[in-house]
């Protein structure tokens, strides 16, 4: 999968946009710029190419559905919450913490193999 292709750049408006809108985060730039600093230090292209493949389709059922609305939320946020606590060197969020546990390998796993079947 091409990084520049129009899905890549599809999907990324989308789920940006759908997560900012569910979150409530006050200063969406700032974030922003925690999630970026986070995705460079320690994730890698299969991570993001996995996230965006997985939760692109998640986000359209988030604007579907309210229950998947509020769960995509809930993650949203306790995620964010343990990214920044990591990047200032603070205790980790728990909940946050579970949460990239379970879905960053997933993450990486199908963003490995969507990047070796497109190649």
């Amino acid at each position: 999968m091409d990084e520049h292709s129009d899905y890549d750049h599809n999907a990324t408006k989308i789920i940006c946009a759908t997560i900012y809108n569910s979150t409530g985060l006050i200063d969406w730039k700032e974030n922003s710029i925690l999630w970026n600093k986070h995705l460079d230090k320690y994730l890698t292209k299969y991570h993001q190419v996995g996230y965006h493949a997985l939760f692109y389709k998640f986000t359209k059922l988030m604007n579907k559905n309210k229950y998947i609305f509020k769960l995509g939320k809930y993650m949203a946020i306790q995620r964010t919450e343990d990214i920044n606590r990591v990047m200032n060197n603070k205790p980790r969020h728990i909940k946050g913490m579970i949460i990239r546990y379970v879905f960053e390998p997933i993450c990486f796993i199908y963003g490995y193999i969507l990047s070796k079947v497109i190649n």
